[in-house]
């Protein structure tokens, strides 16, 4: 028997609204309502998008940018100490951290330059992969990159008619190092480098041997290379290996640059060991010395519209964390019967929940907060959470079976003529907590948070407003 079920059959039985010859659970039990689930988002077709990045010249996004040099078969960097790059990674937990612009009519994400002096602007391309663009122009660094991004969103609205790289300057490190690694590749992430860079994910990263083990493939441009020891290797010279963990550099021919200190492509293979490193580099030097297969064509923008969802999860579930599971509210109706009835349903459908809420929510802070559903931190309690895009304003409805008190700061109130209690614990929580029954407690937590892109919260503060919401919530149905 759940908590609020319990407590249902205890207020009934105080009230005598349940006959002695029955089961008072059964008497008070619900059956549970199932809703379809809301439909998830696909992914784009991970092959597509790649075929579609491989081709790209990097250095067409730029535009007119000046003194543009590829520093990599898919990245490129100008004078104005602009840099961009195909295929980022950016998982969904970055995305959630990250401010959201729109740039063209396309979705884009910024990383403002709060711990180090560049500005990223990122433009998604998948759930998982980006375009991007960084720059450390001083003191307009996030103009200057936003201002390029514009550029590149015009030219991906077509991305066939984009300038393209030669045949075989066309291979990711991922796709390379997979098909030499074999049935041992494992999981493959590409790295800051994007297309241009690869490593193996170890199952276990606290695992320092286990990390030492990975390998690792990297792509650049640059000159000649020419150390004191050099040995032959695959029919290129590679710096001669000793020890454990070895890298192997190597040439595998021109770039393409005009310019000498770009003009050769490096390649650089990790491994656990000098004789994998070796083996691992013979077989990418004969996979580079071909061109990739041609991949399956990409029709329409690879850019995301603004409303279009990059993330593989509903409505506003998006604004959460992955987990606890979430499901955007369903819309039902708010049952009569007062209290009692209030929590039986409750406890069949949580969607009651966001029922109760979602007009005074809307009414008081505005329709852009979305209503789900999840449970809470207790693993067992539902919970109704109302959230929006910014991230600076999450509010958190429930019911629980006792008081939410906390060891200091805690304000008796009433609320629409039921006890309660308002807590600030910290400053960036506030929950309000009201008697309904004589069990069972409504809560009401303002949980604010740093707006995307921010490290810290704003300096507003809006805690005065829990206490009126809470009374029309408590006013209108209880």
């Amino acid at each position: 028997m759940s908590f609020i079920r319990l407590a249902v059959v205890l207020l009934l039985l105080m009230t005598g609204s349940v006959a002695c010859s029955s089961d008072p659970e059964e008497k008070a039990k619900v059956q549970p309502v199932v809703h379809e689930a809301a439909p998830v988002p696909k992914d784009r077709d991970p092959a597509a998008v790649l075929s579609a990045l491989r081709k790209i010249d990097a250095c067409a996004l730029l535009g007119p940018a000046p003194g543009k040099v590829p520093i990599g078969p898919h990245g490129c960097r100008a004078a104005t100490a602009l840099t961009i790059r195909l295929g980022a990674a950016l998982s969904m937990d970055a995305r959630d951290k990250l401010e959201v612009l729109v740039i063209g009519g396309a979705k884009a994400y910024r990383n403002l330059p709060l711990w180090t002096d560049a500005c990223d602007v990122f433009l998604p391309v998948s759930f998982t992969q980006t375009i991007k663009i960084s720059s450390k122009e001083k003191p307009k660094g996030c103009a200057a990159a936003e201002k390029a991004a514009a550029t590149a969103v015009r030219l991906l609205a077509k991305p066939a008619a984009i300038p393209v790289i030669p045949a075989a300057a066309r291979w990711d490190a991922c796709t390379v190092l997979g098909h030499v690694l074999g049935a041992s590749a494992g999981k493959l992430a590409a790295g800051d480098a994007g297309l241009d860079d690869c490593e193996q994910v170890p199952t276990n990263r606290s695992d320092m041997a286990a990390v030492a083990r990975v390998a690792t493939l990297s792509f650049r441009y640059g000159p000649q290379l020419r150390y004191r020891d050099m040995e032959p290797l695959g029919g290129r010279k590679i710096y001669k290996l000793v020890g454990n963990g070895c890298r192997v550099p190597w040439n595998q021919g021109t770039s393409g640059a005009k310019d000498p200190e770009f003009g050769q492509r490096e390649i650089e293979l990790k491994a656990a060991d000098c004789a994998e490193a070796k083996r691992l580099a013979v077989a990418t030097m004969k996979t580079l010395s071909t061109a990739p297969p041609a991949g399956p064509g990409f029709a329409g923008a690879l850019t995301y519209g603004v409303m279009e969802p990059d993330s593989p999860r509903a409505g506003g579930c998006r604004e959460l964390p992955v987990k606890p599971a979430c499901e955007p509210y369903h819309p039902v109706d708010v049952p009569s019967g007062g209290a009692v009835e209030v929590v039986r349903q409750v406890d069949a459908d949580p969607n009651v929940l966001c029922a109760i809420a979602v007009d005074v929510v809307w009414d008081r802070l505005g329709p852009r907060f979305q209503p789900v559903t999840r449970v809470g931190s207790d693993e067992r309690t539902p919970e109704c959470v109302f959230v929006e895009p910014s991230h600076e304003l999450k509010v958190t409805v429930g019911l629980t079976d006792g008081w939410k008190r906390a060891p200091s700061g805690t304000v008796q109130k009433e609320f629409s003529g039921h006890p309660g209690v308002l807590d600030t614990p910290i400053p960036t929580l506030t929950q309000a907590t009201v008697a309904v029954t004589n069990e069972i407690h409504l809560s009401v937590t303002f949980s604010f948070g740093p707006p995307r892109g921010r490290a810290k919260p704003n300096d507003v503060d809006r805690s005065a407003e829990i206490e009126p919401l809470t009374n029309a919530i408590v006013g209108k149905y209880f």
